[in-house]
């Protein structure tokens, strides 16, 4: 059994400010893997055409921090049904 067999997660919760990868790519690559993986970003940047980047890059939903609380658990649910 690979390792990547026992950790695969329903959602992965990505940011897209990271030191090495920014989440874009991240994605790209997680997805490229395993087409079926489910990414939520969720990031501190408002700006909508990052928003449509992150969603071109494969990513099942994006959500800005300044949402209210209960956003982000309605968007893992959502996206991991």
């Amino acid at each position: 059994m690979s390792f990547r067999a026992i950790l695969r997660p329903d959602v992965v919760v990505m940011e897209l400010v990271m030191p090495e990868l920014d989440g874009i790519r991240a994605t790209q690559r997680i997805l490229a893997a395993d087409p079926a993986q489910r990414i939520v970003i969720l990031t501190a940047a408002t700006d909508t055409e990052i928003g449509r980047t992150a969603l071109g890059a494969g990513a099942a939903a994006f959500l800005s921090k300044d949402v209210e609380v209960e956003a982000l658990p309605r968007a893992l649910v959502a996206v991991g049904a």
